[in-house]
C-alpha cells in the first residue's frame, strides 16, 4: 500500500490524547474541574490536594514523573486523563533532571549553554506528552495566573498569563491543544476565557469552543460534537 493511498481523515471530536492547559488565581477551582474528567489521575506535585476526593499519585521529582509514565503506557488501568498539577513544578523537575544528566551546574552551563539546555528540556517535555497522547490519554496541566506588564513604543498594558515566565510559557503553550482562563465572573460562576486576546493567554487549537464557556471541561467534546459545528 502506497501513502497516498488512504489520506482520509475524520476530525477528533474526543479528549483522547489532548493536552489542555487550565490557570487562573488559587481556589478558583482547577483541580476541581479537572477532576471532573472521567478516569481521572493526578500528578500531585504540589500537595495541594488534601481536601478534594480524587485518585492521586505524589510526585517529587522527574524520575517519579517518568514511572508514572511508563505505569500509565504499559500496565492495564482505567485513567483516561492525567492531570498534572502543577506544570510549573512539572517544568522545574524536568529541567532539574536535564541539568543532572548533564553534570552541569544549571540549564546554561557546559554542554547546556547557547539554549541547548532549554531545547533538551522542552524535547523531554515533548517525548512525555506524546507517549501518553499514542495511548489516547489527555493530559491537563495546571497553572496559576500572573498579570504582567506589555509594552510598546507607544502604549503600556496588563496581559494576563501563567506563573511559568515568558520564555517558558511559549514553550509550554504551543503543545497544548487548548488553554483556558478561569476566573469567577461578575455574576459570581466560574468560568473559562477560550480565546486569546491582547489581554489574556487562552487557546482553542479547534475554534469551535464559545469565546466564554462555564468551567467545566466535560463540555468541551460536547461543544465539538454539536451538529451545527
Amino acid at each position: 500500500m502506497g501513502l497516498l493511498d488512504n489520506t482520509s481523515s475524520q476530525a477528533n471530536t474526543s479528549l483522547a490524547g489532548k493536552t489542555i492547559l487550565i490557570y487562573g488565581a488559587p481556589k478558583v477551582g482547577k483541580s476541581t474541574t479537572s477532576n471532573t474528567l472521567p478516569g481521572n489521575l493526578f500528578a500531585d506535585l504540589e500537595g495541594g490536594l488534601q481536601f478534594l476526593s480524587c485518585n492521586r499519585v505524589s510526585i517529587s521529582s522527574w524520575d517519579d514523573l517518568l514511572k508514572l509514565r511508563d505505569e500509565l503506557v504499559t500496565v492495564k488501568h482505567n485513567f483516561k486523563n492525567l492531570t498534572i498539577d502543577t506544570v510549573d513544578l512539572f517544568h522545574k523537575y524536568c529541567e532539574r533532571y536535564i541539568v543532572k544528566k548533564a553534570g552541569a551546574k544549571d540549564i546554561n552551563d557546559g554542554e547546556l549553554a547557547y539554549g541547548k539546555g532549554g531545547n533538551r528540556v522542552k524535547d523531554e517535555i515533548i517525548n512525555f506528552l506524546i507517549s501518553l497522547k499514542q495511548k489516547g490519554i489527555s493530559v491537563t496541566l495546571i497553572s496559576h495566573g500572573k498579570e504582567r506588564e506589555m509594552s510598546t513604543k507607544t502604549a503600556k498594558w496588563s496581559y494576563m498569563g501563567t506563573t511559568l515566565g515568558p520564555s517558558v510559557e511559549t514553550a509550554m503553550t504551543a503543545l497544548c491543544d487548548y488553554i483556558f482562563y478561569c476566573y469567577i465572573n461578575e455574576d459570581g460562576k466560574r468560568v473559562m476565557r477560550t480565546k486569546p486576546s491582547k489581554y489574556v493567554l487562552a487557546g482553542d487549537r479547534s475554534a469551535k469552543l464559545p469565546e466564554i464557556m462555564e468551567m467545566d471541561l466535560n463540555l468541551i467534546e460536547k461543544h465539538l460534537n454539536k451538529k451545527d459545528n
